[in-house]
């Protein structure tokens, strides 16, 4: 009611490196340059009747990168580009979670975790990791010490620099019947997780 924001409804945001807010919106997608609000619409795909943006996050060569209705889209340098399933194994998910440690960006889906790095696409699940609870991924993060903690409906799990899978279910540590649904990391290498309880 006080500024030309189109709605609402806003579920998620990311600033990119040149300090631009994107944020979805109820069927759409803004920009917010700190004095108003700019549509944003990937302009590629017809949207017809219903088109919806689910996930958010700036990546850091400064592209964005949406699950939509039906794909994944990414923005940069003023393109929009186009993600088919039959490409990436994946037309939506949970979160998409930006690793600037190592340039790699997490998409979580009912399918594992799909993992985008220096122009490749690969996959973990439980087809190629044994001890993983669930192919359902709520959330997955990489931290300093090159450890990925992944958050299932299932359990949480941890997988190490080795590739070793820990399950937290078969601990008595405050992650056993939870699910790790986003996480943070402090200059000491402390984490700090918001969880589910299952």
């Amino acid at each position: 009611g006080n500024s030309n924001l189109p709605n609402n409804m806003n579920d998620h945001i990311s600033i990119d490196n040149n300090g631009l807010i994107w944020l979805t919106t109820d069927e759409g997608l803004v920009t917010f340059n700190g004095k108003e609000f700019q549509n944003a619409e990937q302009n590629i795909t017809d949207k017809g009747k219903y088109f919806r943006y689910f996930g958010l996050a700036t990546d850091n060569s400064n592209t964005k990168w949406f699950f939509a209705t039906g794909n994944i889209y990414s923005f940069n340098d003023g393109k929009w580009a186009k993600y088919e399933e039959s490409e990436i194994g994946i037309k939506s998910g949970y979160k998409i979670i930006n690793n600037p440690n190592t340039n790699e960006v997490f998409f979580t889906s009912d399918k594992g975790l799909t993992i985008f790095n220096y122009g490749k696409w690969s996959l973990i699940n439980q087809d190629n990791t044994s001890g993983l609870p669930s192919n359902r991924f709520s959330f997955a993060k990489r931290d300093s010490k090159n450890r990925i903690w992944i958050g299932t409906y299932s359990g949480s799990v941890m997988i190490d620099e080795n590739n070793q899978v820990t399950s937290f279910e078969n601990t008595e540590t405050v992650l056993k019947g939870k699910c790790i649904t986003s996480m943070d990391e402090d200059e000491n290498g402390n984490i700090y997780f918001t969880l589910y309880e299952f």
